[in-house]
């Protein structure tokens, strides 16, 4: 995809609507088994947890679960908090 048509999906379409689009045809290649085909955000991850019957999604934080042993920061998410998506979901 060129730069020009990226800036015109980007005026077109919703942001869900360009993410899908950009990823739209891609394959996973394994010589390169650490790319990633698919893209994720909080709404996108909440909508499908709702789809598949979770009764209660809400964002969350790092630090932050309802479920205390989530909330010990010495032992859960200390690998790379700045890129994580926090998200609960209970069934």
């Amino acid at each position: 995809m060129q730069p020009a048509e990226v800036e015109q999906l980007i005026k077109e379409l919703s942001y869900r609507e360009f993410m899908e689009r950009l990823v739209e045809g891609l394959e996973f290649r394994k010589d390169f088994p650490g790319d990633h085909i698919n893209w994720w955000d909080e709404d996108k991850i909440i909508d499908l947890l709702k789809q598949v019957g979770f009764s209660e999604v809400y964002p969350s934080r790092r630090g932050q679960s309802m479920f205390p042993p989530l909330t010990d920061l010495d032992l859960f998410d200390s690998t790379q908090p700045n890129n994580s998506l926090f998200v609960e979901a209970v069934r």
